[in-house]
């Protein structure tokens, strides 16, 4: 009976032992997948932003919204057209009109002067990605606007070049800037 009962202890241990450094191990497993996990996607963001840096022509900072640079870069060399409000060639106001309609799904008013009663103004200082860009290139009224993306850029239909980025910081858009504001 002694022999039995040292059996059944010795069998008790040793299945309690199994037991706790199988969990053990397996939660040393899950934390390292876990690490692998997020060095994956770190790696992953880290090539995405060097990617799309290099498609939009600046170093963009790491913190942008992936969805919105990519909707970007899908619009870049579409062709300006006046009146156009498709990718085979479009307006300043239908541009950012349908951009945000596609990302944010909010319509906003056709013309860029009438798209200054949809905004609340902000600093340049304070931009942040979606919020509107507004220049007067002709006469008294607003004419132009774009849409903010980082780093003092902003990405618009040119009459010239069609949908592109440009820095607030060129002498042109310098001399026309009307000022900024974000989306009520």
């Amino acid at each position: 009976m002694n022999s039995r009962l040292h059996r059944l202890l010795y069998i008790i241990i040793l299945s309690l032992l199994l037991l706790i450094y199988s969990c053990k191990t397996h939660n040393i497993v899950n934390n390292n997948a876990q690490k692998i996990k997020i060095n994956s996607t770190a790696v992953n963001n880290k090539s995405f932003y060097k990617e799309y840096s290099i498609k939009l022509g600046y170093q963009l900072t790491g913190n942008e919204d992936m969805d919105y640079i990519k909707m970007v870069a899908s619009w870049i060399g579409v062709p300006y057209k006046f009146g156009g409000c498709t990718r085979e060639g479009i307006d300043c106001s239908c541009f950012v009109n349908t951009f945000y309609n596609d990302f944010f799904g909010i319509t906003l008013k056709r013309r860029a002067e009438d798209m200054l009663s949809d905004i609340h103004t902000v600093d340049t200082t304070k931009l942040y990605m979606g919020d509107l860009i507004f220049f007067k290139i002709t006469g008294q009224k607003v004419s132009h606007v774009g849409l903010y993306i980082s780093k003092r850029r902003f990405i618009h239909a040119s009459t010239s070049k069609g949908v592109m980025i440009n820095s607030m910081d060129e002498p042109y858009y310098q001399k026309h800037y009307q000022g900024a504001g974000r989306v009520l």
